[in-house]
């Protein structure tokens, strides 16, 4: 619900991509899709349970709905669910936008190749951007049939396909992201914050703004979402107003 308000909010669009959905979860897609005037749409499949708990697999679904999307946008950007925009997002003009980053430490190759770079944030522009997310979709496949579906392939993926264009001096061009476009430290200032690991759980300040968000959303609405129907919406309300004077002198 955040992550969909503040797109609306911050005047972009956005797309979500729900995988087994209850009707509580098409129920809630729709009052999001009304609630922003069908400025953030959705799409939903139904997949296998054994497939659909794997945390892997899902993770790497939103590249799979990225290149499909990528034939009727010009520009998309990729981000977690967890996040929310804190201004307006501009592309790069580059082709294709990446998060950096330092890997971690580890005897495993595979993690070490697996977080050179952050799924977390990825933009895709033109044709360029077409060319590479259809390659990354295309080493997941077959990295996922050598290796099956393990964390950080989707990073994985990403890092070859980024080191393969590269090296082939293709006229895909990139851009580097900075900690100003995806933050874990919650600065002022910054576009995109991401609950990244504990933090999503455990850090006022992300919390905190992830309610202030919702609140807004919650009374704005003209569709009130399934899990705050009638008396639930109200005592939201009553628990959390007092505590946000800044959105009550707005209501």
């Amino acid at each position: 619900m955040a992550w969909a308000w503040s797109v609306f909010i911050n005047s972009m669009h956005g797309h979500i991509h729900i995988i087994n959905p209850s009707k509580k979860d098409l129920y809630n897609a729709y009052a999001i899709n009304e609630n922003t005037n069908h400025q953030v749409s959705f799409s939903s499949e139904t997949l296998g349970k054994e497939v659909s708990r794997n945390s892997a697999f899902l993770a790497s679904r939103r590249f799979f709905v990225a290149k499909d999307l990528m034939e009727f946008y010009e520009k998309i950007l990729i981000t977690d669910a967890d996040s929310y925009f804190m201004k307006q997002f501009n592309f790069p003009e580059s082709d294709v936008g990446i998060f950096f980053r330092e890997p971690f430490a580890s005897d495993s190759k595979w993690i070490r190749e697996g977080t050179r770079v952050a799924s977390g944030l990825m933009s895709l522009s033109g044709k360029g951007g077409k060319f590479f997310i259809d390659k990354v979709v295309s080493n997941l496949k077959q990295e996922a049939d050598i290796s099956g579906w393990k964390w950080f392939i989707d990073q994985l993926c990403i890092w070859k396909v980024y080191l393969e264009l590269k090296e082939q001096d293709t006229k895909v061009s990139f851009y580097s992201f900075s900690e100003k476009y995806l933050d874990w430290n919650f600065n002022k200032g910054s576009i995109l914050w991401t609950g990244k690991g504990s933090r999503k759980h455990l850090s006022k300040v992300y919390l905190r703004k992830k309610q202030e968000i919702e609140l807004d959303y919650l009374t704005s609405v003209k569709v009130i979402p399934r899990r705050y129907r009638f008396a639930d919406f109200y005592d939201f309300l009553s628990r959390n107003l007092t505590s946000l004077p800044i959105l009550r002198r707005r209501l």
